[in-house]
């Protein structure tokens, strides 16, 4: 699964947009934030989004751990 992964990766946000149903903002069971840019999705040509800085880089999960991070998420904010 996707959201393995990136929980795994230590990623800080994932984008896509090739997925043309579903909603525009997520979070994987890890914390990471995931946003849907596809147009069918979004219903425009693009967005903007701004994010709280955190206190550092997420460190990627050891072989083995169920995508608990100590940070927390931070709170997305969408402007159109």
């Amino acid at each position: 699964m996707l959201a393995e992964a990136v929980d795994r990766s230590g990623a800080d946000l994932v984008i896509h947009g090739h997925a043309h149903r579903g909603t525009e903002h997520g979070v994987t069971p890890g914390g990471v934030n995931v946003r849907n840019v596809a147009q069918t999705v979004i219903h425009q040509a693009y967005a903007i989004y701004g994010f709280e800085a955190t206190a550092g880089r997420r460190e990627p999960a050891t072989a083995g751990a169920q995508g608990s991070h100590d940070a927390a998420p931070s709170a997305p904010t969408s402007e159109h």
